[in-house]
């Protein structure tokens, strides 16, 4: 029984020290035509703003980023310091390669994620294309399975308009229609309600620039000014 004993707790030790380690991503790039020592930032952009996450060298033409997100994507964005060369690119925990050029960043060629492969398939749709939206659109009606047509549709639900949105979001699948890019169609289609002009506005609260609380409603029978804007925005 003694040795039994022993034995287990040996067992139980040693799968402590040999239990796998949850594995994080590795971006491998290329990048021909610029100087060593060139900063490329990596930037997270799935809120529509940039949030820096990295920064690494170029050194004789190669790159490397390494690290671990935590859900099972990141919408991330590969730029120069001056965005003069900048791409897209789906993270997952992983591998990922990206083979680009200067002056052709844009086109960099990108593989090893599961997501990045669905964007690289609408990039070639789209590339030639005088008609973006439509193909875009046709995208997601046709792939409602994949995970690109809901961040697509929560993406473009604004521009694209209710009717669009709404016939769009009505083909994705159960699952797509559940994921956090799913929930945001859902809550445009239950706050947008298309007002046309001269119609009442849509009462909302925002603060101000000194961290007040302020309605819409409080200028009525004003004449103002409402200008929206981000602070990533140049």
């Amino acid at each position: 029984v003694k040795h039994s004993f022993i034995t287990v707790s040996l067992l139980v030790l040693l799968a402590g020290f040999i239990s796998p380690v949850k594995k994080g991503f590795q971006i491998f790039g290329e990048a021909k035509g610029f100087a060593d020592s060139t900063v490329i930032y990596l930037d997270d952009v799935v809120e529509g703003t940039y949030r820096h996450l990295d920064s690494t060298y170029i050194i004789k033409d190669k790159f490397y980023f390494e690290g671990n997100i935590s859900g099972k994507y990141l919408r991330t964005f590969l730029r120069t310091e001056d965005l003069q060369h900048k791409c897209f690119l789906w993270l997952e925990n992983g591998d990922i390669k990206v083979e680009a050029v200067k002056g052709a960043f844009n086109n960099a060629i990108i593989s090893g994620s599961k997501i990045q492969d669905e964007q690289n398939i609408l990039n070639a749709i789209i590339r030639d294309s005088k008609n973006p939206d439509d193909e875009e659109q046709n995208y997601v009606r046709n792939n409602p399975d994949a995970f690109l047509s809901s961040y697509l549709l929560n993406f473009y639900s604004a521009s694209w308009g209710k009717e669009i949105t709404e016939n769009l979001f009505a083909t994705l699948s159960r699952k797509n229609k559940k994921n956090e890019f799913g929930k945001g169609i859902t809550e445009f289609l239950r706050l947008n309600k298309s007002p046309k002009i001269g119609e009442a506005f849509i009462d909302f609260t925002q603060k101000d620039t000194s961290g007040n609380k302020v309605k819409i409603s409080k200028f009525k029978g004003k004449v103002f000014h409402l200008e929206f804007w981000g602070s990533w925005c140049g």
